[in-house]
Formats: C-alpha cells, structure tokens, sequence
C-alpha cells in the first residue's frame, strides 16, 4: 500500500525536492528573485533549477536555457541524488501536466519505474511559483 512506501520519521531529514519554474516573473514577484534576473533571465530563456535548503531557503542549483532542458536535468538530478532511483517518488505540477509526463517518461527511460503519484501543486507554492512549475520529490543519499 501507499502508507507503507511512505518515508519514516528519521527519513524526513532525506526527503528531497528539485523544481523549476516556466515564468521567473512568479519569482520576482514573490520576492525570491530581483526584477533585473527576472527580466534577463525570460530575455534569455533561463530556467532555474531550485531546491529548498535545510533553513528553507529557496536556492537555485543550475540555470539551464529552455524548458525541456530543464525537465531534463530535474530527472538528471533524480537519477544522480536519489537514495534507491527505483523507488519511491512523487511528481506535482502547476498547470503543465503534460511537462509532468515528460518528466516521469524520462525517469521511466532511465530507472524503469513511474511516480507514484502526479498531483496538481496547491495554490500557495502556486502563487508564489506560477503556472509551469515542476517539482519531483524523492528520498536523497544525503541530507
């Protein structure tokens, strides 16, 4: 069943999450990115990948140009980081279910395993993210 898959408590300190965003604008509005980064990274196409950090800090790991480059290096970043990348993970989205999809395809093409569950992303990350971003939650090698 899904309750025994789930982490246990000691695990907690290993759950991992990368995303991306498709509209820096989110960010910038949020106050997570300046309006200058913003308005040079849609010029030039850049898309974070970003985790949050044990202080729960948004930090950006890559800037990739594009967007399926982006979905590719969050799966490249599952496939480096993940504990067991046969196992457990989870797939959530804002309005890009499609985008979603090609991220478990590439997860499935690599590990021959799917996400347990693709889900919608809930409005408050979604306010502050925007439509298009991405997120795959797994269980980490490290913390």
């Amino acid at each position: 069943s899904l309750h025994d898959a789930l982490p246990i408590w000691e695990d907690v300190p290993y759950l991992c999450h990368w995303f991306t965003v498709d509209d820096l604008q989110y960010l910038q509005r949020s106050g997570r990115c300046s309006k200058a980064a913003a308005f040079m990274g849609s010029v030039l196409n850049i898309k974070p990948i970003l985790h949050v950090d044990e202080e729960g800090r948004i930090v950006p790991l890559y800037k990739v140009r594009g967007r399926k480059k982006s979905i590719a290096t969050v799966a490249e970043g599952y496939s480096e980081y993940a504990r067991d990348p046969k196992g457990l993970f989870f797939i959530c989205n804002s309005d890009c279910m499609e985008d979603a999809r090609m991220l478990d395809d590439l997860i499935f093409q690599k590990h021959g395993v799917r996400a347990r569950i693709i889900t919608d992303i809930g409005p408050v990350i979604g306010s502050h993210c925007g439509p298009g971003t991405l997120a795959v939650f797994f269980l980490a090698k490290q913390r």
